[in-house]
């Protein structure tokens, strides 16, 4: 298609020396656009050569245009007020050593009690009383030995920009399992469970994705890749604080579902 030969020459050209301030590209799609460009939330076009060039939805403008965007392969951003790249020296990551249990909408009383005690345990909330808010959001729990490790919870946001209901991501990780793929593994299990989960729900306004703000300040200035290849989450921007909104669209996700 001609979107997909203008992103890759956009990308040739960028790759053999362009502005590396730049590090994608916008396709703007008009409100009474046809075809998939003007359906999917995330979608796949290509080029002459059969190259195949990934486009995911980052919000409406003035207008109600459509935005996608395209990230060069490789390219880095620079946060709010930054001139340089953040990134480097971060230390390398062991590999998980948990199997991860997706748990939403189906969580039992001792499940529940489990949870809180770790989070207390950890310090994460003062009491199992502070738990309960959070426990109705649990999603997904990784186990090692009998142990739990780590635990995601999700909550439903809808998000103006996007003009889509979304899943809102939030993890937290064992002190003892820090450094580890542990957190990786627990996002893309979650994408993926919720991702099919949703599908089946009896509702008209279903879900449409996943995102989250990465607010820890070590891990997120050690992330400034565009595209990120090992979750599927790329940048959508940041948020009035300046952390990095990741966002991954389900896929089967359309405008208008």
């Amino acid at each position: 298609s001609i979107t997909a030969q203008a992103c890759q020459l956009l990308e040739q050209h960028w790759q053999s020396g362009g502005d590396r301030q730049v590090i994608g590209a916008f396709v703007t799609v008009d409100g009474g656009a046809a075809g998939r460009l003007a359906r999917q939330r995330r979608c796949e076009v290509v080029a002459a050569d059969g190259t195949r060039i990934h486009l995911h939805d980052v919000g409406y403008t003035v207008g109600q245009h459509r935005n996608l965007v395209f990230f060069f392969e490789g390219a880095t951003f620079c946060f709010p007020g930054e001139q340089v790249p953040r990134g480097g020296g971060r230390e390398p990551e062991s590999p998980k050593v948990s199997d991860c249990e997706f748990v939403f909408a189906n969580q039992s009383a001792s499940l529940r009690d489990t949870v809180a005690e770790f989070w207390v345990s950890e310090g994460v909330f003062a009491d199992t009383d502070e738990c309960a808010e959070r426990l109705d959001e649990l999603a997904t729990v990784a186990w090692h030995k009998g142990q739990i490790t780590a635990v995601a919870t999700v909550f439903s946001i809808f998000y103006p920009s996007l003009q889509a209901s979304m899943y809102g991501f939030r993890c937290y990780v064992g002190q003892q399992y820090r450094r580890t793929t542990q957190a990786v593994s627990l996002l893309n299990a979650t994408f993926d469970a919720l991702n099919q989960w949703e599908q089946t729900r009896p509702q008209v306004v279903q879900h449409q994705g996943m995102l989250f703000s990465l607010q820890h300040a070590a891990t997120s200035s050690h992330i400034n890749n565009a595209r990120a290849h090992r979750t599927g989450f790329d940048l959508l921007g940041f948020d009035p604080k300046n952390n990095q909104v990741r966002v991954r669209w389900f896929s089967w996700a359309q405008i208008g579902n």
